[in-house]
């Protein structure tokens, strides 16, 4: 799980914090309080991937393939605007897979990027 300060930011807006879910359903081991009190939910890689409503497993696995693996769509010649969200891949633009999936599930469902320090639309 990660606790990684620059998960908590991506974790800490509107989109991920007001996703209706029971209370009973958040374990507390994804519920930490930052300094200035504020309680923010770092979702789980398997919770992540439940946002994503693509049915079935392969057609989930299948768009997440090519989230990650950008240059399938965008040739190495093509200007970097044009290529893709974080350049040749996602994977190596993010430290961990729940990263990795929330980046996903925001480009997804609220067609935003990471920017390195906040979600801006794509």
């Amino acid at each position: 799980m990660d606790t990684s300060e620059q998960y908590i930011k991506m974790c800490d807006c509107e989109e991920i914090q007001n996703v209706p879910m029971p209370i009973e359903q958040i374990p507390l081991q994804t519920v930490i309080r930052l300094a200035s009190g504020k309680v923010v939910w770092l979702p789980r890689q398997d919770q992540l991937q439940e946002m994503i409503t693509n049915p079935g497993v392969i057609g989930r696995l299948y768009d997440f393939y090519m989230f990650v693996h950008e240059d399938v769509y965008f040739p190495k010649g093509i200007a970097n605007k044009e290529r893709g969200l974080y350049g040749d891949e996602a994977c190596h633009y993010f430290d961990s897979m729940e990263q990795l999936w929330l980046a996903f599930v925001m480009k997804e469902k609220h067609a935003k990027v990471w920017s390195g320090s906040e979600w801006k639309l794509s």
